[in-house]
């Protein structure tokens, strides 16, 4: 038996075992070290929307002991652990796995799982084979349609090791200024600076349009129309023109979460002048966090596809954006004078 989810291969080479076979675009090195490295874990496996993994422990020896523990908005939470009894990096890690309370029979008892990596011209080949306790455990663990989640965790892990460098650091560019970009994956980009302002006030900057009007968009592509209704559900339109000639480009977001002055969540993307929604799309939210000071600014895009993440950051989002964010520290500046 052969499934496919997504670019996830599942068998059943025996009564007792199930085989995942996954391929990524990365140096097995690398794709080991997301598997057993807890900053690496916690960055692909702990996330999930909605969720927090507030443990992640990790003694990598044989004997030794790991605990992960996903944790949901309502406090409800799912907790796995087990013992490695190999480890032979970059190619090999054998380990138990098992799962506390309800959780525990659903996924049969326990299993002994062996990963091993193929590398072949720097692309890595994962086969990570479950061993249960009896085909009936084994059987128990399919009917759970574990296999979709797993595909999607493996599609996360994908997208993380795409925007990894071989040391296993994100890739960061940082501009002129301080403003800091960071791609997170295929479909992730991290942008943080830092405002000598309280949060307040950075806060009413992006949410009022006399302010907005004063800083959003590139020098030469000043804002010229600005409408603004601020409540989840509502929507920011706006039109930033060219100094040159005049061209026109609109942007449309909507609100999906707002907690004055602390979070900002939104649908974002390019429209027309009657706010009709145009690619690309991303899901953007805006933290404000006070610290050293002043207020740090922390975004992340999320974009609904790799394609669409890869044709913003070629239109040129860090460089207009780091201009961008240059014009709000003047304004902040010229407003506290």
């Amino acid at each position: 038996m052969t499934q496919a989810t997504s670019s996830l291969s599942v068998t059943l080479p025996s009564d007792r075992e199930i085989a995942m076979t996954r391929a990524f675009d990365a140096p097995r090195q690398l794709v080991f070290d997301a598997w057993t490295k807890p900053e690496h874990v916690r960055r692909w496996f702990g996330a999930v929307e909605g969720y927090t993994m507030p443990v992640c422990e990790i003694d990598l020896r044989a004997g030794g002991a790991w605990r992960w523990v996903m944790r949901g908005a309502d406090g409800s939470e799912m907790e796995m652990y087990g013992e490695y009894r190999e480890i032979a990096p970059p190619d090999r890690l054998v380990n138990t796995e098992n799962f506390a309370g309800e959780f525990f029979e659903a996924m049969g008892g326990g299993s002994v799982n062996t990963m091993v990596l193929e590398e072949h011209g720097g692309r890595t080949t994962m086969t990570l084979t479950s061993l249960y306790k009896s085909k009936e455990a084994r059987d128990a663990v399919l009917r759970t349609g574990w296999e979709s989640g797993a595909g999607e965790t493996l599609d996360r892990l994908a997208e993380i090791l795409a925007g990894t460098r071989e040391d296993g650091t994100p890739v960061t560019k940082t501009l002129p200024g301080g403003t800091a970009f960071t791609v997170r994956g295929a479909r992730e980009l991290l942008v943080e600076r830092w405002f000598k302002a309280p949060r307040e006030l950075v806060f009413a900057a992006w949410t009022e349009c006399d302010r907005l009007m004063k800083w959003w968009g590139p020098r030469e592509w000043p804002l010229s129309r600005c409408t603004i209704d601020l409540r989840e559900g509502g929507v920011w339109h706006y039109c930033m023109r060219a100094r040159a000639d005049g061209q026109e480009s609109w942007g449309k977001a909507t609100y999906q979460r707002i907690a004055r002055p602390s979070h900002l969540v939104f649908r974002d993307c390019f429209s027309n002048a009657d706010g009709d929604e145009i690619p690309p799309f991303s899901r953007m939210s805006v933290s404000f966090s006070e610290h050293d000071g002043g207020t740090l600014i922390t975004s992340v895009s999320t974009f609904d596809t790799p394609e669409q993440m890869r044709q913003v950051i070629a239109m040129g989002v860090m460089e207009g954006l780091g201009e961008t964010l240059e014009l709000l520290a003047e304004h902040l500046a010229e407003s506290q004078r």
